[in-house]
C-alpha cells in the first residue's frame, strides 16, 4: 500500500540521517558484524517510536494520511488513545511469530490481521 511505502520511505530516511550523523562522530568503526546487527537494531528502535509517535499522538501517520486512510473501531468510532495503544501492543504479537500475524490477512475473509482482530480497529479510506 502506499501508506507503507511513506512510512517506510520516513523511516528509512529519520535512520540513514541518524546513522550519517553517528558515523562522521566516530573515530573507528566497529567490524562489519557488528555494524550489521547495530544497524538492524537501530531500525527496528526508529521504526517502532516512529510507529508508537503517530499512534499515540496523532490521528494517523503521514503514510495513513497520504493514503486517506484512518483507524477505526469494529464500532465505526475513531479509537481513543487507549484502544490505539493496544493496538501497538497487539502489533508486537502479530510480528514476533516471524509476522505471522500480519500474513494472516491474506488467508482472513475481511483481510483482517491478528493485531487488527486483537484490539478490535482496522485501517479504512476516509
Amino acid at each position: 500500500r502506499s501508506s507503507d511505502l511513506v512510512d517506510g520511505a520516513l523511516i528509512v530516511g529519520a535512520f540513514l540521517a541518524v546513522a550519517a550523523v553517528a558515523a562522521s562522530n566516530v573515530r573507528h568503526l566497529p567490524s562489519l558484524k557488528a555494524s550489521e546487527i547495530g544497524a538492524m537494531a537501530a531500525l527496528l528502535v526508529t521504526a517502532v517510536l516512529y510507529l508508537a509517535f503517530f499512534s499515540l499522538v496523532t490521528e494517523a501517520t503521514p503514510g495513513m494520511k497520504y493514503a486517506g486512510i484512518s483507524l477505526c473501531t469494529f464500532d465505526d468510532e475513531f479509537p481513543t488513545r487507549a484502544e490505539r495503544r493496544n493496538r501497538l501492543g497487539a502489533l508486537l504479537l502479530s510480528l514476533l511469530p516471524m509476522g505471522l500475524g500480519v500474513v494472516w490477512s491474506l488467508f482472513d475473509d475481511d483481510h483482517l490481521c491478528w493485531h487488527d482482530r486483537l484490539s478490535r480497529t482496522y485501517q479504512r479510506e476516509c
